[in-house]
């Protein structure tokens, strides 16, 4: 037993080694290949191999018999061993498992949260399904750093403000990566021109507000394709985007939304 807890103090060493995203599927791939080496040393080791399948040469007298009955008390002392080990083992997996999966509840996934995505229809009556973030597959490349701030530039932008718009501008954000017109990239997209593009960066409430949940459904939901935008590539306040206003001359009006009116190119 001595041998086995330190084969599991080391597979946990291993395990806080590593990066965080690849902690979950390590756990999986680990708690897998423990319930298959279980069953397979069960059913290879004492499924009527070894000393019951001996043929003596004493058949048909009193010390086969005799042989017999000692080979099955030693198979059955050896399955109950086995079974034993078993429950040590089990027991010992959960002892050394359970701090590291609160370490993975309670910090290594916390910026991902849990949030409601819809990845086949981009209407707000639609049903919601519940996803993990850490699972979607997003319609742009994205990296870690892409995702903090654009959750951050969501929250900025749409402070208070409900989900939907929240998304709006999660995807006018996104809509910009995907056009010729802007960066291919959104940390490149909200810093362009030193952040001239976003209100939040030049008056610096980027940097100071505070994430809420919302701001990161917002983002995971957008980035599943979720988009009530229309093509959007600006947004204004509406008291400054009114008739007259830079937008309103040099842009084509989409529609307003939650204090907010999107824009596109006049085409």
């Amino acid at each position: 037993m001595k041998n086995i807890f330190s084969l599991f103090q080391g597979v946990f060493t291993f395990f806080k080694s590593i990066s965080k995203s690849m902690y979950r599927r390590c756990a999986i791939i680990a708690s897998g290949s423990a319930v298959i080496a279980v069953v397979c040393l069960n059913s290879t080791c004492y499924g009527g191999g070894g000393k019951n399948n001996v043929v003596t040469s004493f058949s048909g007298t009193g010390q086969a018999e005799e042989s017999a009955e000692e080979e099955d008390k030693d198979a059955e002392e050896e399955k109950r061993m086995f079974a034993s080990l078993i429950v040590d083992t089990a027991q010992t997996s959960e002892c050394m498992l359970q701090p590291l999966m609160a370490e993975l509840t309670d910090s290594g996934f916390k910026k991902y949260k849990c949030v409601y995505a819809d990845v086949e229809a981009n209407t707000k009556e639609s049903d919601l399904a519940l996803v993990s973030a850490d699972y979607i597959n997003p319609i742009i490349t994205i990296t870690e750093e892409d995702y903090n701030n654009l959750v951050r530039i969501v929250e900025a932008e749409a402070t208070d403000l409900d989900v939907v718009a929240k998304i709006l501008v999660a995807n006018v954000v996104i809509n910009r990566v995907f056009s010729d017109s802007f960066p291919d990239n959104v940390t490149e997209v909200i810093f362009q021109g030193n952040g001239a593009q976003f209100q939040p960066i030049m008056d610096g409430r980027f940097y100071s507000v505070e994430l809420t949940a919302s701001s990161y459904e917002a983002v995971d939901r957008a980035l599943v394709g979720e988009d009530y935008s229309e093509g959007a590539l600006f947004f204004a306040a509406t008291a400054s985007a009114g008739e007259g206003s830079w937008f309103a001359t040099h842009l084509r009006r989409l529609f307003e939304y939650e204090g907010h009116v999107f824009f596109s190119f006049i085409q």
